[in-house]
């Protein structure tokens, strides 16, 4: 995701590829939609009888001809519905994506591209926004959303997404600054080594005095599990001298008592 924007067009393909096996069509047109392949969307529509009034008004950003021609395929397909006896597919409700995502479309239809990015980051889909910008060759505006993303991830407690954006951003000094607040080791392990990296040796060391000082959490074993779903000697002693003045369970109540 971070990488070139051939390296991320090559992940899209596959995430396309990945919804088409298992029959996600609309997350597959409406990713089109975001990669500007309007046309390939239109025709993929039409050849499964999915073209509806929403994916039509999405068709006047390429051309007026080229909204004629798609209305006149969407013409067809109501004849050849009707024809087949298949009307009810009209009415059919599509969600593509809900409304969010069917604003961001519409905003893309009329080449409104950062009022889209806008929208996504105004519905915290910072990701969306973020592969968006570079897919659209907007490098500047994606460092911006990045920067948002990052600055959301540390509100809310991803610190460790956070200094990813950082890092992708470059800025290895507050990546390493916001896992050098964790409490976990491995983080922190990772915290010093970013700041040796980025010549902060002395931030490093403090960080590793800090390492120290936290204590491992411990993994609990299948054992620890198990001895968790017992009952305590206190439950069974309650149980088996519920209603009965037993020499056991008084001698048990003297113990708490002392």
């Amino acid at each position: 995701m971070f990488g070139s924007t051939n390296e991320i067009n090559e992940v899209l393909d596959m995430e396309m590829e990945h919804h088409l096996s298992n029959g996600n069509v609309e997350a597959w047109i409406m990713l089109s939609i975001f990669r500007g392949h309007i046309d390939a969307m239109i025709q993929f529509a039409s050849q499964r009888d999915l073209l509806c009034p929403y994916l039509i008004s999405i068709s006047p950003c390429v051309s007026f001809k080229y909204w004629k021609d798609a209305t006149q395929l969407y013409l067809a397909q109501i004849d050849r519905l009707v024809a087949k006896g298949e009307e009810d597919k009209l009415l059919q409700f599509k969600n593509y994506g809900g409304p969010v995502y069917r604003k961001v479309g519409s905003l893309l239809s009329v080449h409104d591209v950062k009022g889209a990015v806008a929208a996504l980051i105004e519905s915290r889909l910072y990701k969306e926004a973020y592969i968006l910008c570079r897919t659209r060759h907007m490098e500047s505006i994606a460092s911006e959303t990045l920067h948002k993303w990052a600055e959301d991830c540390f509100r809310t407690g991803s610190w460790t997404l956070a200094a990813i954006c950082y890092i992708a951003l470059g800025d290895l000094s507050q990546a390493a600054t916001i896992l050098g607040k964790s409490q976990n080791q491995a983080c922190l392990c990772l915290a010093a080594d970013i700041a040796k990296v980025a010549g902060y040796n002395t931030f490093a060391d403090h960080i590793e005095e800090r390492k120290l000082q936290v204590k491992p959490k411990k993994m609990k074993t299948e054992t620890d599990k198990l001895l968790e779903d017992l009952p305590s000697r206190m439950e069974l002693l309650m149980k088996s001298g519920m209603g009965v003045d037993t020499p056991a369970l008084n001698a048990s109540a003297s113990e708490i008592n002392e």
